[in-house]
């Protein structure tokens, strides 16, 4: 999950960073930025005698798709700066309006290039450019030996970068009293493709009858091996129940619902990052909280069925004695219990909606504050967003995702002043398509699909509970608010679309306008060429 989720006031200083393109131990690409103004001058040296190319990726992804790019190529290339964005896995679009990025110098010397940039943090186009944004940023990076633009191979990769830091920028280790490993001990992967086990953790030794609240929770989860951990949610359990003895002693096989759980505490899937809190902002632990009998609930994939895999997979919690002015946590909606029925068929976008209705949030005590959201599908996804409706009228989008990828999924700080409101409607909205021969259920497995988004907010109470959504079917009256259902339609099939993604010329952010397209529509030939580069292109 991403850190950086607090209020920013720009600072100027140079910030630099080194990276390693193509494998290697030695760097050979640094990028150094300083805030001049309105805009970042952005220094580059890169060990190549070619072109050289830095992407500003959507914060809620972070690969090349969605990237807005600026490319300086080699002698006899074009001179300057290109101004790019790409929609797929292949050679960059140049941008139908031009002025997103600047050119200033470009030094050649000792094999290595010098290369001044200038970019504004806030773009005027935002069809096809990105704002540069506070903190750490989702930065990909390329170069080549050749003159112009070619294929970049392996010499890329994708990283973080602060290219201008703020007043109140959370700082990376903020100050905590206890440190609490939670790992499962050699857990035994099963050979088939998709398990989910569950492991108990009792933090009442650690923390006593002392109220903590964690500041920051770190993923300790080892991936690239051909097997893992696709993702986990740390889940408050009541002590009372069997579930919890059950795997307090070892990590033990447990399914999606299970009658422990309480509420969410946490959640991380691939490309997920550390969760830095506010300064002001805490998750409760310790006495009148749930939170000091966890249960982890781990999905491993397995899809070689390597034998004799074995994982120690966890979370680091970090805990403070000194408590903070808000306490937080996390509303999980959409299709929380993983119950939609409908299959998605294939080579037509599918687009589907759950609606966590006024029904349920007229529970909250008043209005609460976003901090963050995390979207969450598996590999049919394409897009996604989560819209807040007030009084029948689109407000905002609390998250967006045009170019979803399954193997970074990110928690993405709010805007400032996000608010939700008692009686405020709140729809998940999820866009897939594939090419498969046959239709992909809803479901636990990462072959399956998935539709949920999870929001973190204070203040955090217990009522009306912490999910809302889906109970499974598309003609009920009613929905899932907490332990208890409530009236209204959970999934919404009134024929809106998603508007034009980014990278479209004519593409601007906003509600989804209602169409008389059907929830299920063929797909547009033009896009479907761009969606084979989606589904099939190579891994940026």
């Amino acid at each position: 999950m991403l850190a950086a989720l607090v209020a920013y006031s720009a600072v100027s200083a140079q910030i630099c960073s080194e990276h390693i393109l193509g494998g290697g131990s030695e760097v050979n690409y640094i990028l150094c930025t300083e805030l001049n103004g309105t805009e970042v001058v952005i220094e580059l040296q890169a060990k190549t005698k070619g072109w050289v190319g830095l992407g500003i990726g959507e914060q809620s992804s972070g690969s090349m798709p969605g990237a807005d790019i600026g490319v300086v190529e080699g002698e006899g290339g074009i001179p300057g700066v290109r101004d790019l964005h790409a929609v797929v896995k292949d050679e960059p679009l140049d941008d139908c309006l031009s002025g997103g990025w600047g050119f200033k110098t470009k030094v050649a010397s000792g094999g290595w290039v010098n290369i001044t940039l200038t970019k504004p943090i806030r773009s005027n186009d935002t069809s096809q450019d990105r704002d540069i944004p506070p903190g750490p940023t989702l930065i990909i990076m390329a170069m080549g030996d050749t003159a112009k633009l070619t294929y970049h191979g392996e010499t890329r990769t994708m990283g973080t970068h602060t290219f201008y830091e703020t007043a109140t920028t959370a700082p990376d280790e903020p100050e905590y009293d206890l440190k609490i490993d939670l790992k499962v001990a050699n857990l035994t992967v099963p050979t088939r493709q998709t398990t989910y086990a569950c492991a108990s953790f009792d933090l009442e030794p650690y923390i006593g009858n002392t109220r903590h609240h964690a500041v920051k929770i770190s993923p300790a989860v080892r991936t690239g091996r051909g097997y893992g951990v696709h993702h986990l949610l740390v889940f408050a359990c009541d002590e009372q129940t069997t579930s919890f003895s059950k795997y307090l002693t070892a990590a033990t096989s447990c399914t999606i619902g299970f009658e422990c759980r309480r509420y969410l505490i946490w959640g991380w899937a691939l490309g997920g990052q550390d969760l830095i809190l506010p300064s002001d902002v805490g998750l409760p632990y310790g006495p009148n909280t749930y939170n000091t009998k966890l249960i982890i609930e781990f999905h491993y994939d397995n899809p070689a069925g390597v034998e004799g895999a074995v994982d120690d997979s966890g979370v680091t919690i970090y805990l403070s004695k000194t408590l903070r002015e808000h306490e937080a946590g996390f509303f999980n909606i959409g299709d929380p219990l993983v119950q939609h029925k409908s299959p998605i068929p294939p080579l037509r976008e599918t687009l589907v909606k759950f609606d966590c209705g006024s029904s349920c949030t007229s529970k909250f005590t008043g209005n609460v504050t976003v901090i963050g959201t995390w979207l969450h599908m598996h590999r049919t996804g394409l897009r996604g967003a989560l819209q807040l409706i007030r009084d029948g009228v689109f407000t905002e989008n609390l998250a967006t995702v045009d170019y979803w990828n399954n193997d970074l999924q990110r928690f993405v700080p709010a805007a400032d002043g996000a608010t939700i409101k008692p009686n405020d409607v709140l729809r998940t909205i999820c866009d897939y398509y594939h090419e498969h021969t046959t239709d992909v259920a809803f479901g636990p497995a990462t072959t399956d699909e998935m539709c949920m988004a999870f929001i973190l907010m204070y203040p955090f109470t217990h009522s009306p509970g912490t999910v809302c959504g889906s109970i499974g079917s598309t003609t009920a009256s009613q929905y899932l608010c907490g332990s208890s259902f409530v009236p209204g339609m959970t999934l919404v099939l009134d024929g809106t679309r998603l508007p034009p993604r980014w990278g479209d010329c004519d593409a601007t952010p906003g509600p989804l306008p209602p169409t008389p397209e059907p929830g299920v529509k063929p797909i547009p030939s033009s896009l479907a060429m761009i969606l084979c580069w989606v589904i099939f292109g190579l891994v940026f």
